[in-house]
């Protein structure tokens, strides 16, 4: 039996720390005729360092949108662009626009 989702430690992909997450409300839609699922992750963020780009481990989930929103509701923003390496199991989003130091929510529609 081998468990091929576990990496080495020699392989194991650190995540940037530009972006702490602080709390996670997930909520999933099963299809239990198709044996698939839709889903949605509000994420409390603190932005440490100036940023267009949050990168998440994300094994076997296609996201379909992201949309980070500053705490004090004055900011939006939708990821422009949403990419995923296979060999790191990593999504990337991108942000038009800097996100900048603070605290707000990065929402995440997936499947």
């Amino acid at each position: 039996w081998k468990d091929h989702y576990s990496m080495s430690e020699r392989q194991r992909q650190l995540l940037p720390t530009l972006a702490v997450p602080s709390c996670y409300d997930l909520h999933l839609t099963p299809d239990l005729q198709q044996f698939t699922f839709d889903g949605v992750v509000k994420i409390s963020v603190e932005i440490k360092s100036e940023t267009s780009v949050l990168t998440l481990h994300t094994l076997e989930l296609d996201i379909s949108s992201a949309t980070f929103t500053t705490s004090d509701g004055k900011s939006r923003q939708v990821a422009a662009e949403i990419t995923y390496n296979k060999e790191s199991q990593q999504s990337s989003l991108a942000f038009a626009a800097s996100l900048l130091p603070g605290t707000g929510e990065l929402e995440i529609h997936f499947t």
